[in-house]
């Protein structure tokens, strides 16, 4: 939502820009302007930044429940060979 967010207020401004008359660049602040676009930029880099996070921290949870699972179908009594595929499968789903 935060990244729709950005990219309507973008539009929004560069909409300003494209209407704005370049004999009287006055009608606009273009400093206000400027320091928005500065602004959006490094939200986007953060939001960015934040999704590759929560990547990597899912994969490696899902990492560690493989391990488990590898171990737990190791053992006496363990997981069936079904049971191992199932989980698997929802783990992968989870990280898409």
């Amino acid at each position: 939502m935060n990244e729709a967010l950005l990219r309507l207020v973008q539009q929004h401004l560069f909409n300003v820009l494209v209407a704005l008359d370049p004999a009287d660049p006055r009608g606009a602040n273009l400093a206000a302007i400027a320091r928005s676009v500065a602004e959006m930029g490094r939200a986007s880099i953060v939001q960015r930044k934040l999704v590759e996070e929560t990547r990597a921290r899912m994969a490696a949870k899902i990492g560690a429940a493989e391990r488990e699972i590898d171990a737990a179908a190791g053992r006496d009594g363990g997981l069936s060979p079904q049971a191992v595929d199932r989980i698997r499968k929802v783990l992968t789903e989870i990280a898409e």
